[in-house]
């Protein structure tokens, strides 16, 4: 039977599916099959119609193309993913290392992050009988949680860690098996801010860093980070704090993408 696509078509098809998802537009198999019943309308006439085993044999044609789970990102994160932005935080982050002589130190560069941990936890996939809608679990329906603020050096040294509790006093069974040296503060909902942050910084980082100067701090740009008197602080001990390009954490920070990432799957199955 004659094609509904030449080859040429089919080819100018598959380039269009592979350039779409590449710049965050990718197109469903329902989509597809929409542009293909049209121009299959505009050939043959208003009545012309798909038959099911196209998609079928398309895929067949074109193995390199196949279905896959899309992530959601939003417009800002994805523009802040062009490549020309990361390229200009790159060389502003190597010409900031070279001439503050910090670029084979890496004893001296440090990358802080904070995460939030739920203490509910994310609810797995379950076991149930086949047909049943809605298999529920019972929970506490408790929203707390807790924020850890984490920082560790580009030569593998890490601070204990700041856990924050939302909680108005804190409880001896809270800490029990902490890591050592850990430190705890308490805000109305557990999450960190500018205050925690400081204290933080004065009270932790700047006792556990090394003595020598200058040091470097990667961090992303969340407000809680710039107190002013941190920023006071941070410039009267030759600290240089470094800002992520906004919107970038999930491809750009160390810590969220090499740590919390993987320590948040784990926290789930102990939930």
């Amino acid at each position: 039977p004659e094609r509904y696509l030449t080859e040429d078509e089919e080819q100018e098809l598959t380039h269009f599916i592979k350039e779409c998802a590449k710049v965050g537009y990718a197109k469903t198999r329902k989509q597809i099959l929409a542009i293909v019943d049209l121009a299959l309308k505009e050939k043959r006439g208003p009545d012309a119609s798909i038959t099911p085993g196209w998609w079928y044999s398309f895929k067949s044609r074109h193995p390199d193309l196949s279905i896959r789970t899309a992530e959601k990102l939003s417009y800002s994160r994805a523009i802040a993913q062009d490549q020309t932005v990361l390229d200009h935080y790159f060389d502003l982050l190597e010409q900031t290392l070279v001439a503050n002589e910090l670029i084979s130190l890496p004893s001296r560069i440090f990358n802080v992050d904070e995460s939030g941990f739920p203490l509910q936890g994310h609810q797995s996939t379950v076991v149930a009988e086949k047909g049943c809608k809605h298999p529920t679990t019972v929970t506490t329906g408790d929203k707390a949680q807790m924020t850890v603020i984490a920082c560790v050096s580009a030569s593998g040294a890490t601070l204990p860690p700041l856990v924050i509790f939302d909680r108005k006093v804190l409880k001896a069974e809270l800490t029990l098996n902490e890591v050592p040296e850990t430190i705890y503060a308490l805000t109305d909902n557990g999450w960190s801010n500018s205050e925690v942050f400081d204290i933080w910084f004065h009270n932790h980082f700047l006792m556990y860093a090394p003595t020598a100067r200058p040091l470097l701090l990667l961090m992303d740009g969340h407000s809680s980070h710039y107190n002013p008197s941190t920023i006071k602080t941070a410039a009267s001990q030759q600290v240089i704090l470094f800002c992520l390009p906004p919107h970038t954490t999930h491809i750009a920070q160390p810590l969220d993408v090499g740590c919390f990432g993987i320590l948040k799957r784990y926290w789930d199955e102990e939930c």
